[in-house]
Order: structure tokens, then C-alpha cells, then sequence
């Protein structure tokens, strides 16, 4: 009988402690089918804070997580700048995020860094419409596959005292021709002692920004900033005539301050809010900020970038963040299931409502909302997206072509060198980084 019963617990424990194996063996979600999966969320928007792009975001993730109770979300932060560097460090040693936000940028170096997952075998659930339902959705497919999506938009546009242009009789300038006119009109004071410039634009070597501008021009006028083959175009005609055209404002026309050789982003949008400057290039993200300026608020009209001939408006550069499934998560499934979610029209609308952030979801733009006045700036460049936008050139070193490009305009304006002559060597020196 002792024996038999030794037998038997003997049986047990070796039962026991193979179970023991095979549960340990078994991935975290089934060995603890009673906890939540947990996916982490790089992001430099922080859901907990009460700022309104960061508590759209809680409330986004908070939507979620209500249709999903077996998900948890863990958003982990990094300064905007940081992300791109640490998902290529973190991605080396197979410890990067379930999900990040993706600079738009650099989302051609994550992809064939194998960084990104590939999200096709996700997106043949989504019908043909839905796949196409975003502003530039053939530029997130590399060779073949799609690695990241839209999550938001963003777009520039001509911020213009409205209060000035109504008082000179002026209309919003759709041509070059008029943009110069309504220029020299809002200049105001004698050569010398100028007290209102009809334009500025920060050409700074520390904050480069004539590039957004300059490079629609280029666009509207049938050229390339990068040729197919990654080399800098900007030296060709379209370059030219849009560098000669910005260099003449100061020079010529005289209704933009020499001085913007020293004049950063920043500081150029502070003057306008001060009501140094009559007209800026600036993105739709800055315009409630320019509501914090007593001198402006209430007076700031919006129009699009003007173009050569005015039949169609120069495209406006699109920026923003897209968001993408880390190559090394071991929740992808899972991942996806928030990606999907935060692409959704119930999260765009949140996103929206909540923080202004531009939808990337063209189906998006036809919810009521959209028709009040409140949303009225948001339609705005939503609508001007839809008919005229165009993404910055996908290169590895887009900041070394923004400045290298800069440099050539400040060749002009400090040294005299001929337009001509000073994108030459700018694209001379780019394309001589390349090799």
C-alpha cells in the first residue's frame, strides 16, 4: 500500500513539475491569461499631463483601452528629437517599442533599417478605400511595403494682418505679382527707418526656414528639389527663379529687412506677433500662439502660399508624425490593434476637437464638426492639403540639403554671388556628400 501510494506521488510531482516547464515555456500572454497585455507607446506627448495635444492623447488611449480591456497601454517618453536615434539604438539589441510615433522624415531610413514592421498583412483587413484614405498614401510604401502610417497632418500658409490689408484695400495675394505688391504697400517708413516690412522669413544659419517657401515655389513652377536618384536639383531654373525671387524682396523691392541673415524661425514669428513684419510663411500649428499677442490677436488672416500664375496655389509642404509597429515587439497583433485604433475616425475626431491636430484621415474631414466655426482654421488647411500639398523630399540628410540650400541664399545676400552660382555649389557640395 506504501509503495503505491510512493508510486503515485511520484507520478504527481513529475506531472506537476512538467506543467511547471511547459507554463514557463509559454509566452507571457497565456501563461497569464488573466492579466492584461501590456504594449508600450514611444512618444514625446505625455497622456497624464493637461496640455491639449498631450490630454487628447489620454483620452485616445483611455477610448482604447474601454474597447480593449485586455490591453494596457505604456506610453514611454522621449524628447521629439530623441525618438528616432533611440528606436535605431534600442532596435539593435531587439528592445524597441510595440508602437512608436514616427518622424515623417526619417521613415524611409527606420523601414529599410528593418526598425519598422511591415503593416501589410494588417492592412489586407482594411478595405481599398480605407487604404487610401489619407492626403499621401503611396509615399509610405517602400519597395513594396508599407512600414508606417499618417497619424496627423500638417501644413503651412500665408499668415497675413488681415486688419492691414483691409485697411490698404488689399486682397489676399494669390500671384507672386500681387504677393510683391501687397509687400511694398504694407512696408511702411523711409529706406533707413522702416517700421513695418511687408514680409520676413528666417534665413539664420541655426534656424533655416526659407525652405518652406522656397521649395512650393520650386514645386509650382514644374521643379524638383531631389532628383530620383537622391542628387539636389534646387540649382535648376525653378530654383533659381525662387531664389532670385526671395533675394530681390531685400534687394529690389526692398520690403523684407537685410538683416533676416540673423533672423531665426522664432524670432521672426515673435516680430510678426509684434507687428514688425505684415506677412509670414508659418505652419497651422503656430497660429493659436499668435492669438497670445494682444497687438495680433483677432487680426491674423489666412491665405495660401501664392504661385507664379495663380490658377492653383503652391503646394504646401505637409508635415507631421506617422505612427508604426516596432520590428522587435512580441505583441505585434496586439500593436496593431491600437495603430488601427488610433487611425480611427473616433480617435481623429478626439485628436482634433481636443488639440486642433490635423486629421490624416480624408474621410475624417466630412464630420459636421468640421462645418462650425470652431473648426473653421482646421478646414482651412484640411481643405488646402486636399487641393495642393506636397511632402518634403524622403533623404536620409534633408536638414544638411534645408541648410546647404540656406547657405546659398546667404552667399547672395551677403557676398553678392550670382543665384545661379551660389545653388551650383550647394548642390555640388550635397550631392558630393553622397559618395
Amino acid at each position: 500500500m506504501e509503495a503505491a501510494m510512493r508510486k503515485a506521488q511520484i507520478r504527481a510531482g513529475t506531472l506537476l513539475a512538467i506543467v511547471s516547464i511547459l507554463v514557463g515555456l509559454l509566452p507571457p500572454l497565456v501563461a497569464l491569461a488573466g492579466e492584461p497585455t501590456t504594449v508600450t507607446f514611444w512618444t514625446f506627448l505625455d497622456p497624464r499631463k493637461a496640455t491639449p495635444r498631450e490630454k487628447a492623447w489620454g483620452e485616445i488611449i483611455q477610448a482604447f483601452e474601454r474597447k480593449h480591456p485586455d490591453i494596457k497601454i505604456r506610453a514611454e517618453l522621449f524628447p521629439w528629437k530623441e525618438i528616432s536615434p533611440k528606436l535605431i539604438v534600442a532596435a539593435g539589441g531587439g528592445r524597441g517599442p510595440d508602437v512608436t510615433m514616427v518622424e515623417m522624415d526619417l521613415r524611409e531610413k527606420l523601414a529599410r533599417g528593418k526598425i519598422l514592421e511591415p503593416l501589410d498583412r494588417y492592412l489586407a483587413t482594411w478595405d481599398p478605400v480605407s487604404r487610401k484614405d489619407f492626403y499621401h498614401p503611396d509615399t509610405r510604401v517602400i519597395d513594396g511595403k508599407t512600414y508606417s502610417l499618417n497619424l496627423w497632418s500638417n501644413g503651412s500658409a500665408l499668415f497675413y494682418r488681415q486688419d492691414l490689408f483691409e485697411k490698404a484695400g488689399l486682397k489676399p495675394p494669390r500671384t507672386i505679382d500681387e504677393f510683391i505688391k501687397a509687400a511694398k504697400v504694407l512696408t511702411v517708413g523711409p529706406e533707413g527707418r522702416v517700421s513695418q516690412w511687408g514680409f520676413a522669413e528666417g534665413i539664420a544659419r541655426s534656424q533655416p526656414y526659407a525652405h518652406r517657401f522656397l521649395f512650393p515655389l520650386i514645386w509650382a513652377a514644374g521643379g524638383t528639389v531631389v532628383g530620383r536618384d537622391g542628387k539636389a536639383t534646387f540649382n535648376g531654373p525653378a530654383g533659381v527663379k525662387a531664389v532670385q525671387f526671395f533675394v530681390d524682396l531685400v534687394k529690389v523691392d526692398k520690403v523684407m529687412p537685410s538683416d533676416i541673415v540673423n533672423l531665426t524661425y522664432d524670432e521672426r514669428l515673435q516680430g510678426f506677433m509684434a507687428g514688425k513684419y505684415a506677412m509670414v510663411i508659418e505652419g497651422m500649428h503656430r497660429y493659436s500662439h499668435t492669438q497670445t499677442s494682444p497687438v495680433v490677436r483677432g487680426k491674423v488672416g489666412l491665405a495660401y502660399i501664392p504661385s507664379w500664375d495663380g490658377k492653383k496655389p503652391a503646394p504646401t509642404p505637409v508635415t507631421g508624425w506617422d505612427i508604426g509597429i516596432g520590428a522587435s515587439s512580441k505583441q505585434k497583433d496586439a500593436a496593431w490593434k491600437f495603430v488601427d485604433y488610433t487611425l480611427s475616425p473616433e480617435a481623429q475626431l478626439i485628436d482634433a476637437k481636443v488639440a486642433e491636430q490635423i486629421p490624416a484621415r480624408l474621410s475624417v474631414a466630412r464630420d459636421p464638426f468640421f462645418q462650425t466655426p470652431e473648426a473653421a482654421k482646421m478646414k482651412f488647411i484640411m481643405d488646402y492639403l486636399a487641393l495642393s500639398s506636397r511632402e518634403f523630399p524622403l533623404v536620409e540628410n534633408l536638414d544638411q540639403l534645408i541648410d546647404l540650400f540656406n547657405l546659398a541664399i546667404q552667399e547672395n545676400l551677403l557676398n553678392n554671388v550670382p543665384t545661379q552660382v551660389a545653388l551650383d555649389r550647394a548642390a555640388a557640395k550635397y550631392n558630393e556628400a553622397l559618395r
